[in-house]
């Protein structure tokens, strides 16, 4: 009997972690918080709610909208969808490379990309972006 006891209570315990990790109560990691920028930056056109993937304590913040990753930037609307490709993120700051579409401006080719991050709470965030050598957001 008490080794049910025992054994319910764990899987109850379990359960409720489950749980609250499914309402994000553990908070935002670095590969979720990419993972949400890169689903913002292939919409067409880009919400501005692209923004709340970078911390509000960046230079640009105020001037960060859907226009910013627009179609005449870095990162043009006609090269969607973009791919990541991230060996590490338990790195900061996380490097690897994006690619485009083929044929379209920012073409197929792998470029060097770098989300420096901050953690503010329990959720993290981009403090700037670095595409090749550019800055893109800081």
């Amino acid at each position: 009997m008490k080794k049910r006891a025992i054994l319910a209570g764990l899987i109850l315990v379990l359960a409720v972690m489950l749980m609250l990790e499914g309402c994000g109560l553990f908070g935002v990691t670095t590969e979720q918080r990419i993972s949400f920028f890169l689903d913002d930056l292939n919409q067409s056109p880009r919400p501005d709610s692209i923004r709340f993937n970078f911390s509000t304590s960046c230079q640009d913040y105020d001037q960060i909208t859907g226009l910013t990753f627009g179609q005449f930037d870095e990162f043009p609307w006609e090269s969607i969808p973009y791919t990541l490709n991230i060996p590490n993120y338990d790195v900061n700051p996380v490097t690897g490379t994006i690619s485009g579409k083929a044929g379209g401006t920012f073409g197929a080719a792998a470029l060097d990309i770098e989300f420096t991050m901050i953690k503010e709470g329990y959720d993290w965030y981009i403090l700037e972006l670095v595409l090749v050598t550019n800055v893109i957001v800081q």
